[in-house]
């Protein structure tokens, strides 16, 4: 049996206190055997002690790609439920493929916060629209001051 390094490759993200995997094969004749093999339970065994929620598993076939959506897997209450300016480009062309009525919301969200963003824009001395960094559901900056790193240092966040 072949080691999964040999036959695919692994992306990672996350968004909040979620990550998503995706695993896509090299070959396409190698992706029947991913999909036989890498099943949500040998992934939930694998990353035990890591999710605490549940994991979903979407299939995309013509891609020769698995998606694993991993429910609190990012400890702390760092992220707030605040919404990242990057959702968008991670999750959007997955969600519209296989979760249109998730698009749509995402789509929706930045479409009803149109305002906070036009504001912020204004208040910088910018036409058009600039969306918070970190947001929650006004749309309105979220993201705070400053963040300390791992050695305890004050680092400034500017957004």
């Amino acid at each position: 049996m072949p080691k999964l390094h040999e036959l695919a490759h692994c992306r990672a993200g996350d968004k909040g206190n979620t990550s998503i995997l995706s695993l896509i094969a090299y070959r396409a004749e190698d992706y029947p055997l991913l999909a036989a093999q890498v099943t949500i339970d040998a992934v939930a065994k694998h990353l035990r002690g890591i999710v605490e929620g549940d994991i979903r598993r979407f299939e995309l076939p013509a891609l020769w790609a698995l998606q694993f959506v991993c429910a609190r897997s990012l400890s702390g209450e760092g992220y707030l439920g605040h919404v990242f300016w990057d959702t968008e480009i991670f999750l959007l062309p997955f969600y519209t493929l296989t979760w249109p009525v998730a698009a749509r919301a995402m789509l929706m969200y930045r479409y009803n916060t149109l305002p906070a963003a036009r504001a912020k824009a204004a208040r910088l001395g910018f036409r058009g629209a600039l969306y918070a960094w970190e947001s929650a559901d006004t749309g309105a900056e979220a993201t705070p001051p400053w963040a300390l790193s791992r050695d305890g240092r004050v680092v400034p966040i500017l957004c």
